[in-house]
């Protein structure tokens, strides 16, 4: 260590490894995730509302013609009030499964945080390479 372009160097060198391992990894997990999850098709929906004032339920109807329906949770009635744009996601392997977003939020998250650790990965490669004219 006979620079502080060393430690430098050092520093940039264990990001690049990081965040390509770390970042990877995530990927990994996320396509992992997908996978097990199967994959779910967007379908219009019909919001129907209860007669005894509890929640409304929600009614699609599959690829195949068949109609299904289910209790809103309370967390999602909020979402479902506008009937012009309801959409829900029904799953292939069980289509009387269904939520409101495409993707949950943990897919979400390991998305974004491998993106970042990449990104980092490689900017780090970028200082890398200019600390060797430097």
């Amino acid at each position: 260590m006979d620079s502080p372009l060393d430690v430098i160097d050092l520093f940039v060198e264990l990001l690049i490894w990081l965040g390509f391992i770390l970042g990877g990894l995530c990927f990994l997990v996320l396509v992992i995730l997908r996978a097990a999850r199967g994959g779910w098709v967007e379908t219009e929906a019909v919001l129907v509302e209860a007669e005894d004032n509890s929640s409304p339920s929600v009614r699609w109807m599959t690829e195949d013609s068949v109609l299904y329906s289910a209790v809103l949770h309370p967390d999602d009635v909020e979402e479902a009030r506008d009937p012009e744009t309801l959409r829900v996601f029904y799953s292939r392997r069980a289509p009387h499964r269904f939520r409101m977003n495409a993707a949950p939020h943990g897919e979400k998250v390991f998305l974004v945080l491998g993106i970042v650790l990449v990104g980092a990965g490689t900017l780090a490669a970028i200082v890398s390479i200019v600390l060797l004219f430097v």
